[in-house]
């Protein structure tokens, strides 16, 4: 039974993960990709088979969201995911992940004197408090399938919002758009 409970656990800060970068739109992106690679030669894709954190062989539901996700954005590209089976130009490997954070937060206290409230004066007291917070990390690969090379890396780092989580669908989704809005190729042609 605990370990049924761990897994689930460990389900749901995963899939906060992937939802935290949606949320805000502040979150950074930041893609790279090799300038060597003949991005002209790529016109199929599928999916590295992921792991689930328990170590089980089943697709969560973040791994259906995810690969929903790429998949439009690989299709609307003009891209075409290769059947189960199939050798495809290129292999999409992700990741996501949650670490719990704090941070310590300082911000000076108004004075009362006498009557009355006098504004906040650096040699006045100072209100210090620590904030816990989730920061996630969703990382999308492309790689090539026939060289085993990475051509491709999107990044997105930011703080869990509680929104994202409550409905992660979206949160997903505007995610991975973002990342690839920075992806500068098509199918079938290069730079």
């Amino acid at each position: 039974m605990f370990k049924r409970i761990k897994g689930i656990a460990m389900a749901a800060t995963v899939l906060a993960g992937a939802s935290l970068v949606a949320g805000c739109a502040s979150n950074p992106v930041s893609t790279d990709y090799d300038n060597s690679a003949d991005f002209a030669k790529y016109r199929s894709f599928n999916f590295v088979a992921q792991q689930s954190a328990e170590g089980e062989q089943y697709q969560s539901l973040l791994d259906k969201r995810l690969e929903a996700s790429i998949t439009n954005e690989m299709q609307s590209r003009g891209y075409s995911l290769a059947a189960a089976g199939t050798a495809a130009d290129l292999s999409v490997d992700y990741h996501a992940h949650v670490e719990e954070k704090q941070k310590v937060v300082s911000s000076p206290e108004p004075v009362h004197w006498g009557r009355g409230w006098y504004d906040p004066w650096p040699a006045y007291n100072n209100n210090v408090r620590t904030v816990d917070y989730k920061q996630g990390t969703l990382i999308i690969n492309l790689v090539d399938t026939a060289n085993k090379q990475m051509v491709w890396q999107g990044t997105m780092q930011g703080t869990v919002k509680r929104s994202s989580i409550e409905n992660p669908g979206p949160a997903v989704a505007d995610a991975v758009a973002r990342m690839f809005s920075e992806y500068p190729f098509k199918a079938g042609s290069g730079n």
